[in-house]
């Protein structure tokens, strides 16, 4: 026998608001005072037009893909954080930073129901890192492991290529 599925007459959520995410929305752009980290060096901000171009990259070397909102200033931490551990390993490996608010189709692709979203890109495959939500020791997890796993798994499979890079489908 069917169950029947509970109506609740009046309680729609379609249209709904998070009302949390409006008392973390900021005005200010990115690196100016009180918006979010600006892009910069080895941090890249990737829009639908960039986007083909930066999953080629990745055949050149590892990206972390960032889905954000860098309106959001509960984000801010994580990218600041992503961006200085990138940064610090000078060109091993590339953060790049998806506004999905202002690019849902691309959070659609992923299948990214809300932000933060973190993905590795090596040689063009996508690795799901974290979904939705970030606690401190990931954050440590990915800063500390993660980033080295990613560049010694990509230094691999360019190895295994003759110890050339792989290209758009080919071998320098």
């Amino acid at each position: 026998m069917a169950q029947q599925q509970e109506f609740h007459p009046g309680l729609s959520l379609a249209g709904a608001v998070d009302l949390e995410s409006l008392k973390h929305q900021v005005k200010a752009e990115p690196g100016q005072a009180g918006g979010a980290p600006a892009a910069g060096g080895y941090v890249i901000d990737t829009t639908e037009n960039t986007f083909q171009a930066m999953v080629q990259t990745s055949a050149t070397f590892p990206i972390l893909l960032l889905l954000w909102i860098p309106t959001d200033d509960r984000l801010f931490p994580m990218a600041r954080t992503l961006g200085d551990a990138v940064n610090k390993l000078k060109g091993q490996i590339q953060l790049s930073r998806i506004d999905i608010a202002s690019y849902p189709s691309i959070a659609q692709a992923f299948q990214v129901q809300g932000a933060p979203a973190l993905f590795a890109l090596i040689v063009c495959f996508v690795i799901a890192m974290l979904v939705h939500g970030v606690l401190d020791h990931t954050l440590n997890w990915i800063q500390t492991g993660m980033l080295f796993l990613m560049v010694f798994s990509a230094s691999a499979i360019y190895v295994n290529n003759g110890g050339q890079r792989e290209t758009n489908g080919n071998i320098d």
